[in-house]
């Protein structure tokens, strides 16, 4: 059995986003209030954490990654006025 001795060395962490993502969500997510706004955020949460898995810079994502993440929602149960809500992605703005 070998012992291990806990690192103290930091790890450089990039930022969740590009300035233009970031701009683009908060301006996507402004048009809307209440529960809408709520659940809308909740699916940018998955849709960008899916991303980031993938490495696949916001900005950069096609209609068929997209629509990937959507067959992998359905086969993990989720139900089909879900599946197409969270379809939003391809809503975002294009940089500019």
């Amino acid at each position: 059995m070998t012992a291990t001795t806990p690192s103290t060395a930091l790890v450089p962490v990039q930022p969740t986003f590009a300035e233009s993502e970031r701009l683009a969500l908060a301006g996507f997510l402004a048009g809307y209030r209440g529960l809408t706004r709520e659940a809308y955020t909740f699916d940018l949460r998955q849709f960008t954490g899916w991303c980031r898995a993938r490495s696949l810079p916001l900005f950069s994502v096609r209609r068929a990654d997209i629509e990937t993440f959507a067959r992998e929602l359905e086969a993990n149960g989720g139900a089909r006025a879900t599946v197409t809500r969270r379809d939003l992605p391809g809503t975002l703005p294009a940089p500019r």
